[in-house]
């Protein structure tokens, strides 16, 4: 596994699996749970420490069993969840801290590795309200680092300028159809990691063809290709699947890296 040296020094796997749709009927992500965690197994199974949950998904705590039934130290994995903006999990600064304290119960693991926002918010004073709450988790060591998700660089800088701690992480579509690279650009001076949801998503077959070709070269997929492009850019990447088959190839992208060219190949699909 490779890693990404967030602002804060915390090492954060560059790749991960989405749980949106784990431990829920038919793999839906509105479908009622099933408290089954076999897709968490099978990941851990095949090399993913780095698992992306959220408040919102309802799933978070199938994470924190899912880790301690792996027999693994709780300290090789890197937990990520998120706080959504809707009213009744943020509408007061009770309503907040009850919503972190249940995700941390939920997720039963003594701290969380990353902890997003999940949506951005357009009134500031409860954008800085939940955000200096997170910061207190951040200082008492519940949170290991902060940040958020969806969020513009305006946002970001907002932040930066009003609270303590800058967003370490901010986590975004990333993909052909929505390559965010002007995003991505802007948020380098600031030191805030991106991380990819939706990677592998909105791929057209003539993309598909272009990345088969270079994926020759290397004995890789094409969705191969996507990935390491991704992590060779210094992109965080979160990838969900349910397939086993799936998720060992997703995994298997740490023996090879693009050349200048292919990259710049690449760079030039989207």
């Amino acid at each position: 596994m490779e890693f990404i040296k967030l602002s804060n020094n915390v090492l954060m796997p560059k790749l991960g699996m989405g749980t949106n749709t784990f431990g829920k009927r038919d793999n839906d992500y509105n479908g009622p749970l099933t408290y089954d965690v076999s897709y968490h197994l099978m990941a851990i199974k095949n090399g993913y420490k780095m698992f992306d949950t959220a408040v919102s998904y309802r799933n978070e705590a199938l994470v924190g069993q899912a880790i301690k039934a792996s027999g693994i130290r709780r300290s090789e994995f890197f937990v990520i969840s998120k706080i959504p903006v809707r009213d009744e999990y943020v509408s007061s600064k009770d309503a907040i801290i009850n919503t972190i304290e249940k995700s941390l119960s939920e997720i039963n693991l003594e701290y969380i590795d990353l902890y997003l926002i999940h949506h951005p918010v357009s009134d500031k004073k409860l954008l800085l309200k939940i955000w200096k709450i997170m910061e207190e988790y951040y200082y008492n060591g519940r949170f290991r680092a902060i940040g958020v998700s969806n969020f513009s660089v305006e946002d970001i800088n907002y932040l930066i300028k009003h609270g303590s701690v800058a967003p370490m992480v901010n986590q975004i579509e990333v993909n052909p159809t929505k390559p965010n690279k002007e995003l991505i650009e802007e948020l380098k001076p600031l030191n805030v990691a991106v991380q990819a949801w939706s990677p592998l998503n909105k791929v057209s077959d003539e993309v598909k063809l272009e990345l088969a070709k270079i994926g020759e070269k290397h004995k890789k997929s094409w969705a191969q290709v996507l990935i390491r492009y991704h992590i060779d850019k210094g992109i965080s990447v979160v990838a969900k699947s349910h397939d086993d088959s799936r998720q060992k190839e997703n995994m298997d992208v740490f023996d090879f890296k693009l050349t200048k060219k292919e990259l710049r190949e690449i760079e030039l699909l989207f």
